[in-house]
């Protein structure tokens, strides 16, 4: 008899434990049943707010401490989901729906959660490779050749991929966010991302990207690469090579021939910053050269990693009265030039034959005399010509 009264006291306590329970899990149920829904669109509106949302996987940064962030997108829209604790791998494509709270990125909102329990995967997904049946806002994977790679952020990439559709050749542009380590050009790589409305790719995090193959520098000569530029088979991979500068550098570009002056190929180069210590004539190096098409200027172009002054050109000898389109072509170099000093409505002019060239820096004592000097050939936006400062008389 006292064995019955035992039992019926645990059934008691377990009737009141398992009532403790439900009315627990109903109340979770019943607060989790609350949480808002919102767009990705209206996330902005809910900062410090418990919401929930959907979206498209684009990409997983794994951090060191354990935690994940992804990128998710719905059409134009893009939300961070940081989870605190995270173990799983959450494949591009995949859609997902995400419960937490809204913060304020400096790129973008997104939402923290505390673990992989906050998120609900509605379906897996599996880029298709990228061709001519896809569509605006299609997860999309391209394998290519680096056409051209520049670093646009700490740790974003602008990429130009070109690869094959068919037998048709085809690039197209990729912007990868934050993968520490990019590729460059000549790399064969596979690059997966969400098609936008222009026709480029948006990709996130290393898993994004997959290299294949780094390319090997090679050394050319500039007529060889001239050579297959005229054939359509430049190599993508980057080269080195020499050439001399065919004019004062301008801006973040400049031209290379094989000669210091009289060359007939000229060939244009882009940097990534106005290079101070070059002139024309220098002959230079250019290392790790990317070849690429300008479909602006019909020509090819080269992107240059580093460039190498090799050397000097030194002083330019100019006769004026043959130079049959004036010193234009010498603007910011360091000259010498005879002729006669005069003076012309005020202003000292050194002339020969019928070419004059104004003169900065001296005064009017050697007028009438034919002198011989030595300066740099600068442009007068002022009064739209160009004048000799002097340096000194020779």
């Amino acid at each position: 008899m006292h064995d019955l009264q035992l039992s019926g006291s645990a059934a008691r306590a377990f009737v009141i434990v398992f009532s403790i329970v439900g009315i627990t899990v109903l109340a979770l149920i019943g607060y989790l049943s609350e949480v808002e829904e919102v767009g990705l669109s209206d996330l902005e509106d809910h900062a410090g707010e418990v919401v929930m949302t959907r979206g498209v996987v684009l990409g997983t940064v794994h951090y060191g401490s354990g935690a994940s962030k992804l990128l998710i997108f719905d059409r134009n829209d893009t939300a961070e989901v940081y989870i605190e604790t995270s173990g799983k791998e959450y494949r591009p494509g995949s859609r997902i729906v995400v419960r937490g709270e809204v913060y304020l990125g400096d790129e973008r909102p997104g939402i923290t959660s505390a673990n992989d329990r906050s998120i609900e995967v509605l379906s897996n997904g599996d880029a298709g490779e990228l061709g001519g049946w896809s569509k605006h806002f299609d997860v999309c994977s391209v394998r290519g050749t680096v056409v051209s790679s520049d670093r646009v952020g700490w740790d974003d990439h602008y990429l130009v991929v070109q690869f094959f559709r068919g037998d048709a050749q085809e690039r197209v542009e990729a912007l990868l966010l934050e993968c520490e380590e990019g590729p460059g050009p000549g790399d064969l790589i596979n690059v997966t991302g969400v098609l936008g409305t222009e026709g480029g790719l948006l990709c996130f995090g290393p898993g994004s990207l997959e290299i294949l193959n780094r390319a090997v520098p090679s050394c050319i000569s500039l007529r060889q690469l001239i050579q297959e530029m005229e054939l359509g088979v430049a190599s993508l991979e980057p080269r080195t090579l020499e050439g001399y500068l065919r004019y004062e550098p301008s801006g973040r570009s400049f031209y290379i021939g094989e000669e210091p002056s009289g060359s007939l190929i000229s060939v244009k180069v882009s940097v990534q910053e106005p290079i101070e210590f070059i002139h024309k004539g220098d002959l230079v190096e250019l290392v790790n050269c990317s070849v690429s098409w300008d479909p602006d200027s019909l020509r090819y172009r080269l992107f240059p990693e580093l460039v190498r002054l090799l050397e000097p050109y030194g002083t330019w000898a100019i006769k004026l009265g043959s130079l049959d389109y004036g010193v234009g072509e010498f603007e910011g170099c360091l000259v010498t030039v005879k002729g006669v000093l005069e003076t012309v409505n005020g202003t000292l002019v050194l002339i020969d034959g019928e070419r004059s060239l104004i003169v900065a820096g001296m005064d009017e004592g050697e007028t009438g005399k034919e002198v011989k000097l030595q300066g740099t050939i600068v442009f007068d936006t002022f009064d739209n010509r160009f004048r000799l400062v002097v340096e000194e008389g020779l």
